[in-house]
């Protein structure tokens, strides 16, 4: 498989024949990556400026000028997606049919899982297991469990606002179908149980359960 120029493979890495790659890429080394990825897929913007360009002989790749960063020892599977200028950090497993928002950045050691959402700018740390949604602009600490959907509130139908995004802070869990809404944070230790909706800011090491997610006990050892 030949690579163009603009795109820097580490040593030890196996990267299947049919990875799309758009503008520059840089992959450590001993990663892998199969078939059917999508790396540095161009944003709605850039799509526009290339179809506005199309009189020229230039690729989309050619309008995709941030560079997309994959770490050492990442595997990423089948049908996944990885937008424009997104870092991702070392030995990341990356299940199948995953989304990348463009901006994105993920830290070491990152487990996630099939079928989620990444949107765009979105932060991640260290260590996280991810399965689920994070809508744009969404912070994630380290050593964290993310296992449902992190939603924007709307309020007004307005096309390209941007309402503050969910915070989930480090070592948090957030269970399995659990919904966190709009600007939100879930302080560190916390606990959101699985199939909980959470609509107000949740303080460290408090377990929450419900609709609406209300206060079960707190999980903080007693100094007494």
């Amino acid at each position: 498989m030949e690579f163009d120029k603009l795109i820097k493979i580490g040593e030890n890495c196996y990267i299947d024949d049919d990875v799309r790659f758009h503008g520059n890429v840089v992959i450590g080394d001993n990663t892998y990556i199969e078939n059917s990825v999508t790396i540095g897929a161009p944003t709605e913007e850039q799509i526009t400026a290339f179809m506005a360009s199309r009189t020229s002989k230039g690729a989309i790749g050619d309008f995709v000028d941030s560079r997309v960063i994959i770490g050492s020892g990442c595997r990423i599977r089948s049908g996944t997606v990885i937008g424009s200028g997104a870092n991702l950090g070392n030995n990341m497993d990356c299940s199948n049919h995953v989304i990348i928002g463009a901006g994105t950045c993920i830290g070491d050691n990152a487990r996630i899982g099939h079928a989620s959402q990444i949107h765009r700018n979105v932060s991640i740390g260290r260590n996280v297991r991810f399965k689920g949604f994070a809508a744009n602009d969404c912070l994630i600490g380290d050593d964290v469990a993310m296992l449902g959907y992190l939603v924007h509130k709307f309020r007004e139908n307005v096309r390209g606002a941007r309402p503050p995004a969910p915070q989930v802070q480090d070592r948090a869990i957030v269970g399995m179908l659990a919904i966190v809404i709009g600007d939100v944070t879930i302080h560190e230790d916390a606990y959101v149980a699985a199939g909980a909706v959470v609509l107000s800011d949740v303080d460290q090491g408090l377990l929450v359960a419900g609709i609406p997610a209300t206060a079960i006990r707190n999980l903080k050892p007693s100094n007494r």
